[in-house]
């Protein structure tokens, strides 16, 4: 079974608030996608934020630039994955000055994916691969409801999933904590003057990676020159350096 995002309200455009959770097949998801706005997406406390993302069993690739729905079809019959197709409100309809065949493809992830930077990698490499709309891509998408299900196919493959690049090199440092040696010569690090914010942001994006916690490296940041010769604007700058680099892995997470 799969678990879906739905919301009954009717709006213009899909809300933030009051969605509920759905469990179906795939032929369900099929028959649910036409009837409201809907997700693949599950977020916390059913509010459609990035930051809420929870997971996704399934994802939706748009294709609105001229892409035929027959070859599309075809090519994932050949790759053997199960997909559904459904038309979109502006199928077949004059839009920026063309007519094209407008449609979703909903695919099958092997397994939901609990990383909404995974959830996100994985999308936009399947876009870019199917030349779909790469606007359709966030953590917090959801989607109008299709105007007709044109196909449903149960083949026996998913996509391969592969892990972004941040994620391998951090996996890398996980729990390498520094030598007492080591981290005598990265604190006391000599930092020339216009490098001093970029230099103590890599430091604590380092760090963080390592396993270090955010108050111990402005800790560490303190005791070094750069930081000691400063005035208290630039003080306060690198101390923040550190807030950034959380905030920057946080958002790779």
């Amino acid at each position: 079974m799969l678990e879906i995002s739905i919301n009954n309200l009717k709006l213009e455009h899909p809300p933030k608030k009051f969605w509920e959770v759905k469990e179906l097949s795939f032929e369900e998801v099929a028959e649910q996608i036409t009837k409201c706005f809907w997700s693949p997406i599950i977020w916390k406390d059913n509010i459609r934020l990035s930051e809420n993302y929870i997971k996704a069993d399934i994802f939706a690739l748009d294709f609105d630039d001229g892409q035929s729905i027959k070859k599309i079809s075809s090519h994932l019959k050949r790759l053997n994955y199960s997909f559904i197709i459904g038309t979109t409100k502006n199928h077949l309809k004059e839009k920026n000055g063309k007519i094209s065949e407008r449609f979703r493809v909903v695919l099958k992830f092997p397994f939901h994916q609990p990383s909404s930077s995974v959830y996100n990698y994985n999308l936009k490499r399947e876009a870019k691969r199917f030349k779909s709309d790469l606007a359709a891509c966030d953590p917090a998408r959801a989607f109008f409801p299709c105007k007709e299900i044109i196909e449903i196919y149960n083949g026996f493959r998913c996509i391969n999933i592969k892990l972004p690049p941040v994620i391998i090199e951090r996996q890398k440092f996980i729990g390498c904590k520094l030598s007492d040696s080591e981290l005598n010569l990265f604190v006391h690090k000599k930092i020339k003057e216009g490098e001093r914010n970029i230099t103590f942001f890599k430091m604590a994006l380092d760090l963080l990676k390592r396993g270090y916690e955010k108050d111990e490296i402005k800790i560490f940041i303190q005791q070094n020159e750069a930081y000691k010769n400063a005035d208290l604007e630039n003080k306060k700058g690198f101390l923040n350096a550190v807030d950034s680099a959380q905030k920057t892995l946080q958002r790779n997470n």
